[in-house]
């Protein structure tokens, strides 16, 4: 057990592009994560995933008090990207999840989640995201970012396609 958790975490490396993990796994190949926060209780965010040589977004979105409403069934979250919208479609729905925080109280969180081409993430990666937009619970979620935080979200997104890039090559 302690052997296999040194090899791990040696194997876990700042991949020198900001907050991005990577983790090179004998079993499941190379594994690629990165989360964004959206405020400073780190409730609501997107994080980047890339296991098993599939990509997927998560956005995880909060509201004030308690609430027993699911996600729809089709659930899409809107981008804007520069100065073009990308739309994701949800792979499933997504369930209330109730917490607290310090001093504003007890919230409710969504997290959905989105499958993403390698062909969709080069649009999210093309320019620097400035909205993010989604519905949950009959709520509209919309966070404007700043430049820092949508170029950071992009620079991540374009180090960690590289990164699968050199992957693919390498294994050839």
């Amino acid at each position: 057990m302690l052997l296999t958790s040194l090899i791990l975490a040696a194997s876990v490396a700042d991949a020198g592009c900001g907050r991005l993990t990577l983790v090179d796994d004998p079993l499941d190949g190379r594994s690629i994560g990165y989360h964004q926060a959206f405020d400073r209780h780190r409730v609501t965010g997107l994080t980047l995933n890339y296991f098993k040589q599939s990509w997927s977004v998560r956005v995880a979105v909060a509201a004030r008090g308690v609430s027993k409403r699911n996600s729809a069934n089709n659930q899409r979250a809107r981008f804007v990207v520069g100065d073009d919208i990308v739309v994701l479609k949800a792979q499933r729905r997504a369930y209330p999840l109730s917490g607290v925080r310090p001093r504003s109280g007890v919230y409710t969180q969504w997290q959905v989640d989105f499958d993403v081409t390698d062909k969709r993430l080069g649009q999210l990666a093309s320019d620097r995201i400035r909205v993010v937009g989604l519905n949950v619970a009959d709520l509209e979620h919309r966070f404007k970012l700043s430049r820092r935080v949508g170029r950071r979200l992009q620079e991540a997104m374009m180090c960690a396609m590289v990164h699968v890039s050199d992957t693919k090559v390498a294994s050839r």
